[in-house]
């Protein structure tokens, strides 16, 4: 099997086997299931009886909690709640618009819905069109012990420093989302920011979940009520870029090992100083031109650039596994040690990355598989790399290419430092 292969099928699986052991759940439905980075104990939430509380029973499927995250970009946990109603004429149920007709059971009607924990809403029995029964869902206070259980900033807030104060003890979830405003080469952020809180309202009665919009460091403070009426300032603050910069460049450097063959003649095992550019210019948000270029040189010089068309194709596991292709072309240069001249091509290898966000449960930590192979049969060329870091970041790659009788082929470990942005 080709090393590329190989790679390829480990850097695959390794990720899915973390994400695994994450505590991913599934299921079907119109939403994407999450990651259940906290636990939920149904115990912790109450249901509670309005108006004739001996016409419907309620209760908690047990094992039923899945993490889901809705077009709000808010990940949630749900539950089933089971509903019994002693056998009446006419009897729906109606929750959040919609009427739901429970199964007949000869003594009984039964039905089983799926509610959002912390952004519950009222479940209300009717027969025929009058209302006979309304159940609402509360949350118990977290204990101090236990307070960081009961809330959720998503992972979508981490690159932010998001910070929330007010709700502490309190269950509720927190989802960002960054968009582009102004004018091009001026841009600048805004953070949208939706939260939702079991047992809390505005003023007004408005349920979640509730809209921040964050264009600088400035902190919002949002008005809210619990259920006993008591009022609180919830007080939100991030720390967002001042500039949206469209391009993106990095610097590599570091030590290689450089084998190179020209007419019979051969340079093995020659350690060689590599140097990188990296770039990318964001187009939309799922598509971007990507440019790179590599240099070595010890006595034989190689010179291997880029320039690709990168969209997203997928995004799976949360949204923290993405597959992009990479479509384009590359140039090439090579001069063999005692030569007087280069050796030029245009060459036309295609290849992908796959992107492992937050990896390992490390936030704002990246790792990067990526490959070019050849499309000719006349040139023989594979680049791999895997990058892991932030901002700064390391990388491993290997490059071999040959044809006719020229060959190269070098691997190393690089360092990578951001370099300059613009527009």
């Amino acid at each position: 099997m080709k090393l590329s292969a190989v790679l390829t099928l480990l850097f695959i699986l390794s990720p899915l086997s973390a994400l695994a052991a994450e505590g991913l759940s599934f299921s079907f439905g119109p939403v994407e299931i999450g990651k259940a980075r906290n636990s939920i104990n149904l115990r912790d939430f109450k249901l509670t009886h309005r108006r004739n509380g001996k016409v419907a029973r309620a209760r908690f499927v047990k094992g039923s909690v899945q993490w889901v995250r809705d077009e709000n970009n808010l990940l949630s946990p749900r539950a089933r709640v089971a509903i019994k109603v002693k056998k009446k004429n006419d009897i729906f149920i109606k929750y959040k618009g919609s009427g739901i007709i429970p199964v007949d059971k000869l003594k009984h009607v039964y039905t089983e819905i799926y509610v959002n924990l912390f952004d519950p809403k009222v479940i209300e029995v009717f027969m025929g069109p009058k209302l006979i029964e309304t159940i609402t869902i509360s949350a118990k206070k977290a204990k101090r012990k236990n307070a960081q259980k009961s809330k959720l900033i998503d992972y979508s807030c981490v690159p932010y420093s998001l910070d929330i104060l007010g709700l502490e003890g309190e269950y509720y979830s927190i989802g960002c989302r960054l968009e582009r405003t102004g004018q091009f080469g001026k841009e600048r952020p805004r953070l949208i920011v939706k939260l939702e809180a079991t047992n809390f309202t505005l003023p007004d009665g408005s349920g979640s979940p509730f809209t921040v919009f964050l264009k600088d460091n400035s902190p919002v403070y949002i008005p809210l009520v619990n259920r006993r009426g008591m009022k609180t300032k919830v007080k939100i603050t991030a720390k967002l870029p001042r500039r949206m910069h469209r391009l993106k460049t990095a610097f590599g450097f570091g030590p290689y090992f450089f084998d190179s063959s020209k007419g019979g003649k051969t340079e093995n095992k020659t350690i060689a100083p590599a140097i990188m550019l990296y770039g990318k210019f964001d187009l939309y948000e799922n598509s971007s031109l990507r440019f790179f270029d590599a240099l070595m040189a010890r006595g034989t010089i190689f010179n291997n650039s880029g320039l690709y068309f990168a969209y997203t194709i997928a995004s799976v596991f949360d949204n923290r596994l993405t597959f992009v292709p990479l479509l384009g072309a590359q140039g090439l240069s090579f001069k063999f040690k005692g030569d007087d001249k280069f050796d030029h091509r245009f060459i036309y290898p295609q290849g992908f990355e796959v992107v492992y966000k937050h990896a390992f449960g490390l936030e704002n930590y990246t790792m990067v598989y990526g490959m070019f192979l050849s499309t000719s049969s006349r040139e023989d060329y594979e680049n791999l790399w895997l990058r892991m870091g932030k901002r700064w970041f390391l990388e491993i790659n290997y490059i071999r290419w040959g044809r006719d009788d020229s060959k190269a082929s070098m691997w190393g470990l690089s360092a990578g430092i951001p370099f300059f942005s613009l527009f």
